[in-house]
């Protein structure tokens, strides 16, 4: 059984991997492209599809992901 914060964790790792993706995107920008961006963020998708994450206030996500000021947060801690 998951304690409240192995459930937090495995969320976090779901968001905290959008943001990054978003700030490695943005701090390298002239060399990356929109498409590096969209690639990036399938490949997330699809890799954590593959793990069995426990989903806890998935409104958190999908505020951070329509929010793109919410994408330069230097980490989750920073939303609480």
């Amino acid at each position: 059984m998951y304690s409240g914060n192995s459930l937090r964790r495995t969320h976090v790792i779901e968001i905290e991997s959008f943001i990054n993706i978003h700030k490695v995107y943005r701090e390298n920008r002239k060399v990356l492209n929109k498409r590096w961006l969209d690639e990036s963020l399938t490949r997330q998708k699809n890799l954590l599809s593959e793990i069995n994450l426990k989903r806890m206030g998935p409104e958190v996500y999908e505020k951070i992901q329509k929010t793109e000021k919410l994408t330069f947060l230097k980490s989750l801690d920073s939303i609480h």
